[in-house]
């Protein structure tokens, strides 16, 4: 299925603003010669991933290799992952009664939404990140606030980066199964 000329261009208007708004916050914030505090680190969420990591309208991957990682990650997480909708079951019948019996909004409680979506806290939320999202890609991987720029922007030198130097900036290594 094609796509029209003018999605096209306003897809790739949408990567650029958000990869600008980042580098821009990147550029204007302090130099890194240290760690980053990760206890602060904002999450982004699937707005910011899908956007290189789902299927393409015609099947084929695009870009990027696909040696090392699918590039289909957000639909599958979408499709077949019951973390996808770990949000919607506070919004179910279930997730009400249990708000009831418990007598509190089980979609604004940080008790439920620290399981059922990647962060409570408002202040940890950049740009695009959405709790309806549910547990979603920086629930697993990290606060994508200091490596998504270098993994955006530089995908080719990023998937040279050691496990330990994208640790460093915040990426956890879901490769190794005890650190997963």
């Amino acid at each position: 299925m094609a796509f029209p000329s003018w999605r096209v261009s306003l897809f790739a208007i949408g990567l650029c603003t958000m990869l600008g708004s980042l580098v821009l916050v990147r550029a204007t914030g302090p130099v890194q010669d240290k760690k980053p505090d990760l206890t602060e680190a904002k999450y982004y969420g699937v707005s910011t991933c899908n956007k290189c990591h789902a299927d393409s309208p015609d099947g084929k991957p695009g870009k990027f290799a696909t040696d090392f990682v699918l590039m289909n990650e957000f639909t599958t997480w979408r499709t077949k992952d019951k973390h996808a909708l770990a949000y919607l079951v506070l919004e179910g019948p279930r997730g009400q009664q249990i708000g009831k019996i418990l007598d509190l909004d089980v979609t604004k409680d940080p008790k439920c939404l620290n399981c059922h979506a990647t962060t409570s806290r408002q202040d940890r939320r950049g740009k695009g990140f959405n709790p309806f999202d549910g547990v979603s890609c920086d629930g697993c991987h990290g606060p994508a606030q200091h490596w998504i720029i270098d993994h955006a922007l530089d995908p080719d030198n990023w998937r040279y980066k050691t496990p330990e130097e994208k640790e460093e900036l915040g990426m956890y290594d879901v490769r190794n199964p005890v650190k997963r």
